[in-house]
């Protein structure tokens, strides 16, 4: 009896042993599986957030591709001669030079006659202003025009610095900024 009970001791140190590993074993996991069950929501979150923002993206686009399409129709309707024309005026119509403004940010690091400056590593445009956008835009008016036309395979090479688009808005934000309007004004 007593072997007997000395070895069912020995059997319940090392059950008990046992049980001590098995127990630390499953806080391990019960841990470990509140940490993946976290993570997992995390993971969920974001791609809720991601196909919310590709869906703002592709919204955006299908409302942009109309604009750049008319946008690109509306520079096939410049003329050489009314660009000339716009270079001998010493003051341009109303609103007219806002054009040249929007083309001179859009076109920085672009078209190599536009000066910029570096401002906290972004470029930015030095001059916007009518006398500026005569030298740096209407100085040579053929190769303006040949940027002008290039500049949507530059947004769709992503060869645009992104800040080009900050510095037009500003012009581009304004409601009598549009081709009807623009027609107008230089008659």
């Amino acid at each position: 009896l007593k072997v007997m009970l000395e070895d069912a001791a020995a059997k319940k140190e090392k059950a008990e042993g046992i049980a001590e590993v098995v127990a630390k074993e499953k806080a391990s996991i019960e841990h470990q599986s509140v940490l993946a069950e976290a993570e997992s929501e995390q993971v969920a979150k974001i791609q809720k957030e991601v196909s919310q923002k590709q869906r703002d993206t592709e919204e955006d686009l299908a409302k942009a591709e109309p604009a750049v399409e008319a946008a690109m129709s509306a520079l096939d309707t410049l003329d050489q001669k009314d660009l000339s024309s716009c270079k001998g005026m010493l003051k341009p119509p109303p609103k007219l030079d806002e054009v040249f403004a929007a083309t001179i940010c859009l076109l920085a690091g672009i078209m190599p006659s536009i000066v910029t400056r570096k401002n906290g590593g972004q470029v930015k445009v030095k001059d916007c202003s009518w006398d500026a956008a005569k030298k740096q835009l209407m100085g040579n008016i053929r190769e303006y025009m040949t940027y002008l036309k290039e500049i949507k395979s530059h947004v769709d090479n992503n060869t645009i610095n992104h800040n080009n688009f900050k510095e037009v808005r500003q012009y581009i934000e304004k409601d009598y900024f549009n081709v009807e309007t623009m027609k107008t004004k230089n008659q």
